[in-house]
């Protein structure tokens, strides 16, 4: 086989996500109220929180042109008002680094993404969104 099929990204264009980047030991976890290829794409760039937080970490590891991994969740049933749609995605993407962090996953990647600016601490459904961010973590652990 001459090519190497890399994946399918399938969504909405405007929905809540929630995506993982994977690179070597390190993984970023973020939420986008858009199909996130539009955020990945920021993350790459030098001035990107990803590419940055990378290097804090290991200041050498471009230097050997590494393989990503990209990973998407969208969360479809958020049963929220419209105005709390972003709000609710934070609060998921901040229960889901709490999960990682207590994890097993947390003994093989380092986890370098931060949402202590972020997180919100009264969700509008709390039962709801925590729900739904065991299960993409679930098939996060599943998918990688």
């Amino acid at each position: 086989m001459l090519c190497n099929n890399t994946g399918i990204i399938k969504g909405k264009l405007r929905s809540s996500y929630i995506y993982f980047i994977v690179l070597d030991r390190f993984i970023y976890i973020g939420e986008t109220q858009k199909i996130p290829i539009i955020r990945w794409q920021n993350h790459l760039t030098k001035n990107g929180s990803h590419y940055k937080n990378i290097l804090k970490f290991d200041s050498e590891i471009f230097n050997i042109n590494p393989e990503y991994s990209f990973f998407s969740y969208e969360c479809a049933d958020l049963k929220v008002d419209s105005s709390m749609i972003k709000r609710e995605t934070q609060y998921i993407e901040d229960k889901i680094h709490r999960l990682f962090c207590e994890n097993r996953l947390s003994c093989i990647y380092d986890l370098i993404s931060d949402t202590t600016r972020t997180a919100p601490k009264h969700p509008q459904n709390k039962n709801r969104s925590n729900k739904i961010a065991e299960d993409i973590l679930k098939c996060f652990m599943s998918d990688l």
